[in-house]
């Protein structure tokens, strides 16, 4: 069974929601490793939240769980978000 989710902040979830609505790329932290992205969907399958995220120079897509996410660089505003939790 996995741990128990913790939910992002709302205005987070709207920065995530945003970057996917105008194909912009962001900066994530998550374990302590970065990954710049493309967010191409964010959505709720139960209590839980994922976003679809693909790298821009592959393609490549994975799903990630939005409470892994521990930091979210806007690359182009250059903004830094810290994941806070609800």
């Amino acid at each position: 069974m996995s741990d128990p989710y913790k939910p992002l902040a709302c205005s987070l979830y709207d920065v995530l929601e945003a970057a996917s609505m105008r194909k912009q790329r962001l900066r994530l932290t998550i374990g302590g490793e970065h990954r710049d992205v493309m967010i191409r969907d964010v959505f709720s399958k139960g209590p839980e939240e994922f976003l679809i995220a693909a790298d821009p120079s592959t393609g490549r897509e994975e799903t990630i769980r939005l409470d892994r996410i521990e930091l979210i660089t806007d690359l182009v505003e250059g903004k830094t978000y810290t994941a806070n939790r609800c």
